[in-house]
């Protein structure tokens, strides 16, 4: 009896840790924002944007995606940046089929302290006419209602300068099903999404699947040339709209209503893919990034286990309910199969973690690339300034 009552207080210490890591997935789903279908009162122009760099596979579903909304006051922009495959040829074959309405540019080449994406969304907004811009990836499949929706979701809210949507997310490889979806989930574990609402608030996120923002926000703000050398688009665009007083929201539609997305074609993208934006995207040193990454291996993902194996008891497992239920909550926003997701949850916790430590040395060796381009981390930039002074 001694020793049960010596495990429950371990275990209960434990689950305690494990709600401290874990609880803001919780309390993120608690406090999600819903946008509803809606027609807007007023039809303002939507200047709807596309990045595209190689993206021959995907591009047709953003470009479709785009004609084929209910809303009609939009300007269709795509920016061929510089690509090597067929990206440009599909392009001009849509455009064809759709005669005056999509507006194509041809990318210039990247100047020095840009992102690649940075680069093409600013080349992009100077053809851009529109009173809100929408922001897409190349890979983006939007609902035919969710400009409808948007626009009506800025007329209920007056003090909203800037709206992302959470992504319905769909993998095609073993391993995309691991490693996608708790990319999201590693979001949600170290966000606080409703303070969005909040313009006083510093903290911002979004998806690059879908960002809406008032024009004359961005154009205020100095809109991707103010964070030209950032990773994270959709999280500094989110920031820009708060400095100027106004709220910038995450928020999710509907099932079947918002955006599809298939992030990467396979395991291996999906694996690089998203160690070029991890540590980047954390805003972390090095050290920092380091020390947080060790911290939620071991106490979030190895603790119960380890606890089990050393004092005998499987009771300890039961300390992983905290992270289940924050995975469930996270995997029911993106429209994941909730209970396919539990059952991979080891596995995608394992890949997780490696990824962190993989995206640490990646971006700080130098050795990130991306469609051709080196990505390094600012901080990387700094740190070699320093130490060429």
């Amino acid at each position: 009896n001694k020793m049960l009552v010596f495990d429950l207080l371990i275990l209960g210490g434990l689950m305690v840790l494990q709600l401290c890591l874990w609880g803001l997935c919780i309390i993120n789903y608690l406090l999600r924002t819903p946008v509803k279908s809606g027609i807007p009162k007023k039809e303002p122009l939507v200047s709807i944007m596309i990045p595209a760099r190689n993206e021959e596979k995907t591009v047709h579903f953003s470009l479709l995606s785009a004609l084929k909304q209910e809303y009609k006051n939009t300007e269709i922009i795509i920016c061929n940046d510089k690509s090597t495959d067929r990206t440009g040829e599909i392009i001009d074959k849509i455009s064809a089929d759709n005669p005056g309405k999509i507006k194509k540019i041809e990318g210039t080449p990247l100047p020095k302290g840009w992102m690649g994406k940075n680069w093409a969304c600013h080349q992009l907004s100077k053809y851009a006419k529109g009173d809100y811009y929408l922001f897409i990836d190349a890979d983006s499949n939007l609902s035919p209602k969710i400009l409808n929706s948007g626009l009506a979701f800025f007329e209920k809210h007056k003090n909203l300068g800037y709206l992302s949507i959470i992504p319905k997310l769909t993998e095609g490889s073993f391993w995309e099903q691991i490693i996608v979806p708790m990319m999201l989930w590693g979001n949600f574990i170290s966000a606080k999404i409703w303070k969005g609402w909040d313009p006083n608030h510093s903290e911002a996120h979004g998806y690059g699947a879908f960002l809406l923002i008032k024009s004359n926000l961005y154009k205020k703000g100095n809109g991707h040339e103010s964070f030209k050398g950032q990773v994270a688009d959709d999280v500094y665009l989110g920031k820009m709209v708060k400095s100027e007083g106004y709220a910038a929201v995450l928020a999710y539609f509907e099932p079947g209503n918002g955006i599809e997305i298939r992030m990467y074609e396979n395991g291996k993208d999906a694996f690089f893919g998203f160690c070029r934006l991890i540590f980047p995207g954390s805003k972390m040193s090095g050290i920092e990034f380091f020390f947080i990454t060790q911290l939620l291996g071991f106490i979030g993902g190895f603790s119960p286990f380890i606890l089990a194996l050393i004092m005998g008891n499987p009771i300890f497992l039961l300390g992983y309910i905290p992270f289940i239920i924050g995975k469930f909550c996270v995997d029911y926003l993106t429209e994941q199969n909730v209970f396919l997701g539990i059952i991979l949850s080891p596995l995608q916790f394992l890949t997780f973690y490696v990824l962190c430590n993989a995206s640490l040395f990646y971006v700080m060796s130098g050795k990130g690339h991306w469609r051709g381009r080196t990505i390094i981390s600012p901080k990387l930039i700094q740190f070699r300034e320093y130490l060429l002074r």
